[in-house]
């Protein structure tokens, strides 16, 4: 314990407790306590974990055998050395956990547990023979996820360019009359949907029209809110969320709305982008 304690060691052991405390809280808060879905991705069960991302992210298998291997050595061998690193690399598999009840896919939300998980790969390297096993698990992993990664990088690429031609067209046509209407459904404050509503009501309609100010010269972009169909009577762009549709609250109107043979012109990220052009 001397050594644990020397050399700032009450710091180490802090971030070891922090983070045993956060995957307590975390955990017992997302799977027995849940809260309705403000992330919309959020699990309300234990049943509903998914390990499925170790299949989107093979350096998992990795960190956790890492994590096994240092646990057996920590506590069962009284290895001490490298308190900092294998401090560092549980509070990773911490944050990793998180990944899991998030049920994230995208592999930059699991960048800051790789970051922290990198001085225990370094330190397991230490030999001739470990430093050749983790060279060919590291191959392996790239081999494994190189693929999924070019596709992410290519994805995004094309995204972003025909978001860019997207939002000038909106702010063209907002210039010159149009309508833009972001639809979503009506639920009265208070409810229990409330807050799972908020997500797309406000932070989606509130990061598109961010985008939306920056190409019309940085200057306040209208988009109006509505939660029914009775506006929508002249040439207008309709913006739906794809939770929006999903839910049953909004059945009804989305079934009026699709009456009106609305055309689909764009999708940025879940957001859908419909014209409806009446008179010409």
């Amino acid at each position: 314990m001397t050594i644990i304690l020397n050399g700032g060691g009450y710091f180490y052991i802090a971030l070891l407790i922090n983070s045993l405390i956060f995957i307590v809280i975390y955990g017992y808060r997302r799977i027995f306590k849940p809260q309705k879905e403000v992330y919309a991705t959020l699990i309300s069960n234990i049943d509903e974990i998914s390990f499925s991302q170790f299949s989107h992210e093979p350096i998992l298998v990795l960190i956790i055998a890492l994590f096994i291997v240092r646990i057996y050595f920590f506590f069962l061998k009284n290895d001490r050395k490298h308190i900092l690193a294998d401090s560092a690399l549980f509070a990773s598999v911490g944050y990793a956990f998180a990944y899991f009840l998030l049920k994230l896919y995208s592999g930059y939300y699991l960048f800051p547990s790789v970051v922290l998980s990198i001085p225990a790969f370094y330190i397991f390297m230490n030999n001739r023979m470990k430093k050749i096993i983790a060279l060919i698990l590291v191959v392996t992993a790239f081999c494994l996820n190189f693929f999924d990664s070019k596709y992410i990088v290519l994805n995004d690429w094309e995204h972003r360019k025909r978001d860019h031609t997207v939002f000038e067209d909106l702010v063209k046509r907002s210039n010159s009359g149009w309508k833009i209407f972001w639809l979503s459904d009506f639920v009265a404050k208070n409810t229990e949907n409330d807050e799972y509503i908020h997500y797309d009501r406000v932070m989606c309609m509130n990061r598109f029209q961010h985008f939306l100010k920056y190409y019309n010269d940085n200057c306040a972009f209208p988009i109006e809110l509505i939660f029914n169909t009775k506006k929508i009577n002249d040439n207008c762009v309709v913006i739906i969320n794809k939770s929006t549709l999903l839910r049953n609250s909004f059945a009804e109107e989305k079934e009026k709305f699709f009456q009106l043979s609305p055309v689909q012109i764009a999708k940025i990220n879940d957001n859908i982008v419909y014209e409806l052009a009446f008179y010409y």
